[in-house]
């Protein structure tokens, strides 16, 4: 009989995304409920039909590094409403104007630092 130390030891390991640690997590829930579709950082979808999630997006939970942000349209090719989400952000809903309405989703490194005094949370949404 062999003792425990001669038994393999089984490690738990926290899945990597496969963005790395830099993404987008859209809900077709409020407060990040149903499910989600991930978006890489410096990805860009000019038509959310493509992937079946046109209209469908109710909330967001964002984790990108810095000067780094996604803008959300109502509209394809990156048309009509829009809002700019930069850097780390949570938005369990959406408002009347977004919500079941984004359309298309831009990539931008046009965001300032959130140091810098610049920043601030886009003020079309609540929260």
């Amino acid at each position: 009989m062999t003792g425990l130390a001669s038994l393999p030891v089984l490690q738990l390991v926290t899945p990597v995304s496969a963005c790395g640690s830099y993404f987008a997590n859209v809900y077709d829930g409020t407060s990040y409920g149903g499910t989600y579709y991930q978006i890489c950082q410096g990805s860009s979808y000019s038509d959310l039909s493509s992937i079946g999630w046109d209209n469908r997006i109710s909330s967001i939970d964002q984790t990108l590094q810095t000067g780094h942000g996604f803008i959300y349209y109502t509209g394809p090719t990156y048309t009509d409403s829009s809002f700019k989400a930069c850097g780390t952000q949570s938005y369990p809903s959406l408002g009347s104007t977004f919500n079941n309405a984004i359309s298309s989703i831009l990539s931008t490194t046009s965001c300032p630092d959130r140091d810098s005094g610049d920043w601030r949370r886009d003020d079309r949404l609540p929260g």
